[in-house]
């Protein structure tokens, strides 16, 4: 399934095989194609590989091997990414300072 062409000549495209799993996403800006190929939990931009996906996060491919582990609420969602310095981005689980070190606790509403 295709998505609708976006504002000039820009365009996404999506690659799928027969039991819906995503193969290939081309994104076209300003004539410059960039493909993003999905091989069995293996992520490539542009034939150069990226990430590979665990059930805990990921491992980044890119100079030297870096694993990121996602923090995910009941539905799946990535509340927070912890990379091996132990980090955290900019979204905190609620009621947590991202240090890893300190919860909270509820919030008064």
């Amino acid at each position: 399934m295709n998505t609708p062409p976006l504002a000039n000549t820009n365009t996404i495209a999506y690659i799928y095989d027969a039991t819906g799993a995503k193969l290939q996403k081309i994104v076209t800006e300003s004539g410059m194609p960039k493909t993003t190929d999905y091989v069995g939990g293996i992520v490539y931009e542009d034939n150069t590989r990226k990430f590979l996906s665990t059930e805990e996060g990921r491992i980044m491919l890119e100079s030297s091997p870096e694993y990121q582990y996602h923090l995910k609420d009941h539905l799946g969602n990535v509340l927070n990414l912890y990379n091996s310095e132990h980090r955290g981005a900019d979204k905190y689980l609620y009621g947590h300072d991202g240090t890893g070190s300190n919860f909270t606790g509820r919030a008064n509403l």
